[in-house]
């Protein structure tokens, strides 16, 4: 391997998340096994996300691990042109979209959207999570979203 290849691997690998990192630890661990997991207070049931020691609700410490459906809906999205992040380099354009989880309307969690080249996701288009090996060597899996199959045969979601 060249030294510029070496240098671009590198760089690459920067941006991977940390499965390791204490806070979110259980959701990567969660991705590795295909499952979404979200953090939930265990005194008021209020979500927690992003992950965070105290409930922003009640203060509460008893945050629980919750797994949730995977389904939700395009809350809204961006076309990306150009990385900033040398990891994602090679899928451009692809899209970023705030997915609006089916379990409670306040909870959005940021991720790629998987969808064809070219393709016009509309606001309010159901979506499915996907899990996608980014690395090996550590093993990271990260949850990404695509369009739900029923998605697929209507023009756009109606925005409830």
């Amino acid at each position: 391997m060249s030294e510029r290849d070496q240098i671009a691997d590198f760089a690459a690998r920067l941006h991977q998340p940390d499965p390791d990192f204490a806070p979110t630890r259980p959701f990567f661990a969660a991705a590795e096994r295909g499952e979404l997991v979200i953090p939930r207070c265990a005194a008021c049931s209020a979500w927690v996300w992003y992950p965070q020691a105290l409930c922003p609700s009640c203060a509460s410490r008893r945050i629980a691990w919750t797994k949730v459906s995977g389904r939700g809906q395009i809350f809204t999205w961006v076309r990306v042109h150009r990385s900033f992040l040398p990891g994602l380099a090679s899928r451009v354009p692809y899209v970023t979209a705030l997915i609006e989880l089916e379990e409670d309307a306040a909870l959005r969690i940021p991720a790629i959207l998987v969808c064809e080249r070219g393709a016009e996701p509309a606001i309010g288009a159901p979506v499915e999570v996907i899990f996608e090996r980014v690395s090996e060597s550590p093993p990271i899996t990260v949850p990404r979203f695509r369009l739900r199959a029923e998605a697929s045969s209507q023009p756009g979601a109606a925005r409830r």
